[in-house]
């Protein structure tokens, strides 16, 4: 009797598993946060209800990627909101502070620009554009992209000595905080050999390779003409010859010259590369902004 309803209860819990599992992965695909968190959470529940799946679930690459994901966007959240920073700078609406020592050491950045979110999204988004606005970047090359909103790409830098000669493997994934009218794009550096089914490869050439430990670009909507960015960043830039307090200190001062630069860019938005991206894709702009503002909406109402 017992082996009996032991299978009864597998092959009847079995189908709605794998129809879930199916369903978790579609939405993966198609950047849908939503049904990404309801699929989620049913998937534990089975799991719950049936250890045996969890193995199966273990082994789904788009499971594994968007559990790690959300992680991830758990700590940026967590910094981005967080008080217990160390203000650096504060000059011309760009704020940058500090937090930590050593390997843990983190800076942030928070900078208000007089343009609306749809036309910040692009010079986010457009990752292999971002040696316009970062100098020390001299070439991106993308792998990988699942799905519209992650990506895996090489950045290649032209730090001088010591610095020189690095470069850094970076996941990227974006995500709405509808409570916050606004985008979050998570960026670390993998723990593993692969991103997803991509085989990473060693570092180029004459490279060494710095690392991203967390890090994020954050969008928010303050009005219709006005959206704040913060930048926050942990990195490893992989080097002895120089104490990290030394590194650690040039970083935070760095900080405001990228944001500005940023903002200059922004602020010629019109006639750019910027807005050349943004028309080309429009679907994916309009899609961007539209989570944020059709749920910003029906809270509202």
């Amino acid at each position: 009797m017992g082996y009996q309803f032991i299978t009864r209860h597998l092959f009847a819990s079995m189908p709605k598993f794998e129809k879930t599992l199916l369903n978790f992965k579609e939405a993966f695909y198609q950047d849908n946060v939503e049904s990404l968190l309801k699929y989620h959470s049913k998937l534990e529940k089975c799991c719950s209800e049936d250890p045996s799946f969890r193995e199966p679930l273990s082994k789904c690459m788009e499971f594994t990627k968007f559990t790690e994901d959300m992680g991830a966007l758990e700590m940026c959240i967590s910094d981005i909101r967080g008080d217990d920073w160390k203000q650096v700078t504060n000059k011309r609406n760009i704020k940058t502070e500090s937090k930590g020592s050593g390997n843990d050491f983190l800076t942030r950045c928070t900078l208000l620009v007089d343009a609306p979110l749809i036309q910040v999204l692009p010079f986010l988004s457009e990752i292999e554009l971002v040696p316009t606005w970062v100098d020390v970047l001299k070439q991106v090359t993308v792998f990988e992209s699942p799905s519209r909103t992650r990506k895996f790409a090489r950045y290649n830098f032209w730090f001088p000595w010591p610095l020189s000669d690095r470069e850094c493997m970076l996941e990227f994934a974006a995500f709405p905080i509808v409570s916050e009218k606004a985008i979050c794009i998570v960026m670390r550096s993998p723990k593993s050999d692969n991103y997803m089914n991509f085989d990473i490869p060693p570092p180029a050439e004459g490279k060494k390779r710095m690392f991203m430990n967390i890090g994020c670009l954050y969008a928010q909507v303050i009005s219709p003409t006005q959206t704040k960015i913060i930048f926050i960043a942990q990195a490893n830039a992989n080097i002895f010859l120089l104490p990290r307090w030394l590194i650690n200190f040039g970083t935070k001062h760095i900080m405001y010259y990228l944001m500005d630069t940023l903002r200059n860019k922004i602020l010629n938005f019109q006639g750019s590369i910027y807005e050349e991206k943004m028309n080309e894709k429009r679907d994916f702009y309009e899609f961007m902004h539209r989570i944020v503002e059709q749920k910003i909406d029906a809270r509202d109402d």
